[in-house]
């Protein structure tokens, strides 16, 4: 429940602590990363296959704005609305010659996490809306920079070299980011991979937000 939420049923006085979202050290590798060249990459998605995650939005771009490149994206996770699959998988029949989409289903978590090191370059993800959203953090995680809606808490990622933020009321954007993600070269995406996991350790799991979260039991 929401800190106000629990206000309402406990009353103002109520002593509240709210628990940062915590996560576990990075086991980051650069050996095991996959090779990044320019005008290829391999995006991925996980989480809930459903109409609030918009998978559907990044489809219709591919479909509608055909950006180049050569272009692979694969979906984890489970299938909650099966209309929504099934508008998904229609959609995936539609797409350019150069872009190729694969529903992939669930997968367990730590076999994702090797995969996302070896085998991907980018996470793609059209929430709707998220108050944190741990595949976020797990992508930067696996050095993976995010392309992202800006209905999250993390903005500003492109100034910070950790992936970049698209306007859901304007598909263009979206393709943009793609675009830039597509043709980034070795170096570029080596340095905004290093980027990602530096983020990662210092303000996801870093002994502060620890310390903190340690005080609830106390």
């Amino acid at each position: 429940m929401k800190k106000n939420t629990i206000s309402k049923i406990f009353g103002s006085n109520a002593k509240i602590i709210v628990a940062e979202p915590i996560s576990m050290p990075a086991k980051f590798d650069s050996k095991n990363k996959i090779n990044k060249y320019p005008g290829a990459a391999r995006f991925f998605f996980i989480g809930r296959v459903s109409e609030h995650k918009n998978i559907s939005f990044a489809l219709d771009c591919f479909i509608q704005l055909k950006p180049k490149g050569e272009i692979l994206f694969d979906i984890f996770g489970a299938a909650e609305e099966q209309d929504y699959l099934q508008k998904i998988e229609t959609q995936i029949k539609q797409l350019p010659s150069n872009i190729q989409v694969n529903y992939k289903g669930p997968i367990p978590n730590e076999e994702l996490k090797i995969k996302l090191q070896a085998e991907y370059h980018f996470m793609l993800f059209p929430t709707k809306g998220e108050s944190f959203s741990h595949s976020i953090v797990d992508s930067w995680n696996s050095g993976c920079p995010v392309l992202i809606s800006d209905q999250t808490p993390w903005l500003d990622l492109e100034h910070k070299s950790l992936g970049w933020n698209f306007n859901l009321l304007d598909s263009a954007s979206l393709k943009n980011s793609i675009n830039q993600a597509v043709h980034l070269n070795q170096e570029t995406y080596n340095n905004w991979s290093n980027s990602c996991v530096r983020f990662y350790n210092k303000n996801v799991c870093s002994e502060e937000i620890t310390t903190k979260n340690k005080l609830i039991f106390e």
